[in-house]
């Protein structure tokens, strides 16, 4: 099962069809994470959305994009 850093259906699609993973996992607070991302990508008059949110909360959110920018297709080698 692939669970985590999955943030849309093109990108759970293609780890099931390429045999990466037989299940796929998303909870509820993706749609939240994805309203966050668009407020991000707005601006909010200089301040970081994510400073409104628990410390660790805002952490994983924050891992998630790094990982994003690090490997942007899912399927770099690591």
């Amino acid at each position: 099962m692939a669970v985590g850093l999955i943030t849309d259906a093109k990108q759970a699609e293609s780890y099931l069809a390429d045999g990466r993973c037989d299940l796929v996992a998303l909870a509820p607070r993706d749609d939240v994470e994805s309203e966050l991302a668009g407020a991000r990508r707005q601006g909010a008059g200089g301040r970081d959305p994510l400073d409104l949110l628990p410390k660790t909360y805002a952490w994983w959110l924050r891992r998630r994009d790094e990982v994003r920018r690090l490997y942007p297709t899912g399927k770099e080698q690591v």
